[in-house]
């Protein structure tokens, strides 16, 4: 008997989170956010990100037209700041290529708060300077982190690439030639 009264608490539980489900939305056939999409379904979630991304900004977003070999899109994010001296909106792109990640920042300062002045504390910037389609670009890797930063016009943008272990952070395989490639197909 109290076999029988489980199996039927078991059974009504199950088709209670199915009816859930369905009224959620979550049993929808075309859903295509899984692993196993194919390269356009992949694209498609890429635009569909980054459109969101955009409607978050007030700049428009520059995308990579190139991207090293193994590095798949991961997300897509749009943010606006409001801080003490100035005012600004982000767009940051991440890519996934097994445990190393690849993150683009697009920064752009919005705003500056008038009335506030701060002597500047930063040291010399010592980073190697590049070329990156004639622009000046800097390069640096410290603590198992490769940096590569730019400006166009107002819009500063980067370039971060590293290897997660554990809880840690390991130098990418990712070389500095193909950040500099990567960062000059951003368009």
């Amino acid at each position: 008997m109290k076999k029988s009264i489980l199996i039927g608490v078991s059974i009504v539980t199950v088709l209670g989170i199915l009816l859930a489900a369905v009224a959620l939305g979550f049993a929808e056939t075309n859903t295509k956010f899984n692993a196993f999409t194919g390269a356009e379904d992949s694209r498609q979630v890429t635009k569909k990100a980054i459109a969101e991304a955009q409607a978050n900004v007030s700049f428009t977003i520059l995308e990579p037209d190139y991207l090293p070999s193994g590095y798949k899109f991961e997300s897509a994010r749009g943010t606006k700041f409001v801080g003490v001296l100035s005012d600004i909106d982000m767009a940051s792109f991440s890519y996934k290529n097994g445990d190393e990640q690849l993150t683009i920042k697009e920064i752009i300062v919005v705003k500056t708060k008038d009335n506030i002045t701060q002597p500047s504390t930063l040291p010399r910037d010592t980073r190697e300077i590049v070329d990156i389609n004639g622009i000046e670009g800097r390069y640096s890797e410290e603590n198992g982190i490769k940096f590569l930063g730019w400006k166009i016009g107002n819009l500063s943008l980067s370039i971060t690439s590293w290897k997660n272990e554990g809880q840690t952070q390991a130098t990418s395989s990712l070389g500095k030639e193909e950040m500099i490639k990567m960062a000059g197909s951003v368009k």
